[in-house]
């Protein structure tokens, strides 16, 4: 089945006739509005071979709206049970005071969001664990003392037990949960107490013999030491101690007291986990937060706290829903809901990758990353989408589809509060691992914005333009001018070499592509008709592409020395060129001085993994990284040295790209807060005056980012996925030039079909070059970039650009507005001023729109739904 978005549909009709090939047909009606005035273009027809198939595509935008969203009887009369707690312009905010769920309105549309599906009781599925999780705001999993993970949450454990509290607050209301056995006082208990103060304090105030004897029969009694030893307790026996404790006033500091004075170890064993967490709603203008102070998380020592689930059931849909959601894997997915694929596992994804800082010996999937903090979901005609705008470093995006555990899709997100890993211990044969723990965790909030959408704009380009409104406001983005979008060049500069002389090894730095040949090349592009090109310089200073510490800058004598690079830097600026030396900040490929810490408290060295073990291939290149605590003054010893040599920009290889905490005992240092460091130093390389590309280009960094290469152009392609989208690139096409991998060493593993996906979303052509003959890396460390010799694609390179010049043109500095897939391997894309892009990814079918065909593996532009230009 193919599944259409609001405002298009495809229509597709099977005409199976004998000896003729199989034709797809659909008709065009409607027009989309006319925003441009411009010529367009569209590709050169070219011979067809006898078996391309033709489809035919109608996309009437009036022909498949939405089914109207409307709030059950039951969302309505449970609204009804709630307080209001704050409203403003847009929004009203509700609580439940008996089980503090929440319920946001959208005035708009008039539409009511819950914490929780309000049917949830009548779920056949759900067991009653996960009928209480459904009930939840909360989920904790924290770890036993073995480092086992257990699960706990908030209804259960805080709302049926009554241990909670609500406080208004400005716009809002906060709820404090006090989860596990608060009420439970057997901590009054002593462990161990003499006999003097047994007597004194405890026994002589009970109230006979018999419930002395009682008494005395659960303590041990050393005669030697006149120490009573408690004895192992039910639960039940416990909580009656506790209670007879409690009516003669004997208190929880009158046992530490005189298990003090024997000097008794207080063990885990006596203690129950037991957890205070707050949660902060507010309204927002528009929008509405929940947050988690971190500073207000209480916990006991023996159970660290790993993660808490914030709002999991948000916004859930119920198996008569239509719609997805929309999480972010790498480009971003679509999960549809009710999909019923239950043998595939659930969505977890990290945002921004895993920390760099656990052990991962194998590795058997590389999934793409996750780099924009957000997910959402669309039920019919109505959406949400959701903005991680603190703790982002630390948190995991969760989704799930109905079936599994219980009737609901949902999608939500997991936030990391103490890290866990396993320190090994071997003796001979035998081996044990032990848990290690984060001692201190992240200072400041997991913070979430909800943003509702509705009718044509509750859909993934809906959810994308409002967080590109989200960046615009916060950053004060303004739409990039000028209409030539640049060609890309990553330059190759020097490498090490291994050499022998006289039987005798060495290394030496060789040369791919020197100053001069840079600018040769460039020449070559600029004559060809190539008017803007971005080069991205890698490899020119202190060794080549595997640099020493960059706190100091020695341009490479092999390429030309630094009398060279300033010839090269007064080319480029004569000819409008701009040049990104690149950098590695946090990568050390030298030293491992400085270097961040693993949990288990050794230096964190990097290795490739072996593509056929899967395990990691230590006995080739390795790294470690550079503890957050130094990168500051790093960067800052780099840029005033860069300066110096008047490049006009700079490359950040793994500022955007890589991000870890350093669990060094000396200076721990959380995950979020490296992000927020790599962020502000990426910020400050841009406001000293020079432009930035960024690799990678995690959402912490886009501010300060020029231009973005490496960027995400697909998804993971997990089993539990639907659908990939460009969303990265509908969010920030027009505010950033932005670029995938080069094209030729592209996952895609074809330069067609990257110049196509960048005729999709606007994105430029990107290369990666070297001067030399592709032999220069043969039998090296670096013979992965065999294919990257400049000869062998100089002539595909430039007609790919002057393919995509119009289309630039007529897009460059234009906010995407529409994309949708329209069948397999066939996109639309519509921009601000009204271009329009279908892109046909197709080997061997053709595709006939408004008269127009777009070839297998071509594209055509037009405005207005007009491409007969």
């Amino acid at each position: 089945m193919i599944r259409i978005r609001q405002r298009m549909k495809v229509i597709v009709y099977l005409l199976l006739l004998v000896g003729a090939p199989l034709i797809i047909a659909f008709m065009w009606s409607g027009k989309l509005e006319q925003a441009s005035t411009e010529a367009v273009g569209a590709v050169q027809s070219r011979t067809l071979p006898q078996t391309t198939k033709v489809v035919q595509l109608d996309m009437d935008k009036d022909q498949h709206k939405d089914a109207q969203s409307l709030n059950t009887a039951e969302e309505k009369q449970a609204l009804l049970q709630m307080e209001k707690m704050a409203e403003n312009e847009h929004l009203k905010l509700y609580l439940n005071k008996t089980t503090a769920e929440i319920a946001v309105v959208d005035k708009k549309s008039g539409y009511t969001w819950f914490s929780n599906p309000q049917s949830r009781q009548a779920d056949t599925i759900a067991t009653p664990l996960y009928q209480a999780e459904l009930a939840s705001q909360l989920i904790v999993n924290y770890f036993s003392e073995n480092g086992q993970l257990i699960r706990m949450n908030s209804y259960d454990e805080s709302v049926m037990k009554q241990q909670f509290s609500i406080e208004p607050m400005d716009d809002g209301v906060q709820v404090t949960y006090l989860l596990g056995d608060a009420g439970d006082k057997r901590g009054r208990i002593p462990q161990a107490i003499h006999k003097d103060q047994m007597e004194s304090k405890i026994l002589s105030k009970l109230s006979d013999d018999d419930a002395r004897k009682r008494w005395l029969s659960r303590y041990r009694l050393d005669e030697g030491t006149g120490i009573y030893r408690l004895r192992q307790l039910q639960d039940y026996i416990a909580e009656e101690m506790a209670v007879q404790l409690s009516e003669i006033g004997y208190t929880e500091e009158d046992a530490q007291a005189d298990e003090g004075e024997v000097e008794i170890e207080q063990t885990k064993t006596k203690q129950k986990p037991e957890f205070e967490i707050v949660m902060q709603y507010q309204l927002d203008g528009e929008q509405f937060i929940a947050a988690v102070p971190t500073d207000k998380i209480v916990y006991k020592p023996a159970f660290p706290i790993a993660s808490i689930d914030v709002l999991p059931f948000f916004g859930a849909a119920g198996q008569e829903a239509n719609g997805y959601m929309f999480v972010p894997d790498g480009s971003g997915a679509l999960i549809q809901l009710n999909s019923n694929k239950l043998n595939a596992e659930p969505f977890v994804m990290p945002l921004y990758g895993s920390d760099e800082m656990f052990q991962i010996e194998e590795q058997w999937q590389v999934n793409e990353k996750a780099r924009m903090p957000v997910f959402g979901m669309k039920q019919d005609d109505q959406a949400w989408m959701a903005v991680i705008e603190d703790g982002d470093g630390l948190a995991t995006v969760l989704a799930d589809i109905s079936g599994r555990n219980h009737s609901y899709n949902s999608v939500s997100s997991r936030y990391r509060v103490l890290a866990m890993d396993r320190y090994t211990l071997t003796s001979g044969t035998k081996s044990s691992s032990v848990p290690m723990f984060e001692k201190k965790g992240y200072e400041g909030e997991f913070r979430i914005r909800y943003s509702f959408l509705s009718n044509e704009d509750a859909d993934y380009t809906g959810m994308a333009n409002i967080y590109r409104q989200y960046l615009s406001n916060h950053y004060g983005w303004k739409p990039i001018s000028g209409k030539e979008a640049p060609f890309v060049l990553e330059l190759l500069g020097s490498f090490p070499k291994q050499k022998s002389f006289l039987g005798i090894p060495y290394e030496s730095n060789e040369a791919l592509t020197t100053f001069n040949q840079a600018q040769q090349i460039t020449t070559m592009l600029k004559d060809a008709g190539v008017e803007e090109i971005a080069i991205r310089y890698v490899g020119w200073f202190n060794d080549g592409i595997r640099h020493e510490s960059p706190r100091s800058v020695s341009v490479d004598d092999v390429l030309g020395g630094k009398k060279g690079w300033q010839q090269l830097a007064s080319y480029a600026k004569e000819q409008n060129i701009t040049l990104y030396p690149d950098v590695a900040l946090m990568q050390q490929y030298e030293t491992s001085k400085h270097a961040a810490y693993y949990l288990t408290q050794s230096k964190g060295r990097k290795y490739d993994y072996d593509p056929v073990m899967n395990m990691q291939d230590k006995s080739g290149f390795s790294y470690t990284l550079l503890s957050p605590a130094k990168l500051e003054d790093t960067a800052a010893a780099f840029t005033s040295r860069l300066m110096k040599l008047e490049a006009g920009g700079v490359s950040l290889r793994d500022l955007g790209d890589t991000l870890y905490s350093d669990f060094n005992p000396s200076q721990m240092i959380s995950i979020q807060d490296t992000l927020k460091k790599a962020a502000g130093m990426a910020r400050s390389i841009h406001d000293s005056g020079e432009r930035v590309m960024v690799k990678g280009g995690n959402a912490y960094v886009l501010p300060a980012a020029d231009v973005v290469v490496n960027t995400p152009i697909m998804s993971s392609r997990m089993n539990l996925a639907d659908e990939e989208i460009p969303f990265y690139q509908i969010v920030l096409h027009g505010y950033v030039d932005l670029a995938g991998a080069p094209f030729n060493q592209g996952s895609t593993n074809d330069v067609r079909t990257s110049m196509l996906k960048a005729a999709e979303t606007g994105m430029s052509v990107y290369y990666s070059w070297f001067y030399s003959d592709s032999s220069a890396v043969k039998n090296t460390d670096y013979d992965g970039y065999m294919s990257h010799a400049y000869a062998l694609w100089k002539d595909e390179a430039i007609k790919q650009y002057k393919e995509l010049a119009e289309l630039h043109a007529l897009t460059r500095g234009q906010m995407i507005t529409e994309h949708q897939n329209l069948a397999d391997g066939v996109t639309f894309t519509k921009y601000s001023n009204g271009v329009e892009v279908i892109v046909n990814y197709n080997a061997d079918v053709v595709i006939e729109a408004a008269g127009k065909q777009v070839e297998p593996m071509s594209f055509v532009v037009g405005t207005g739904g007009d491409y007969s230009s």
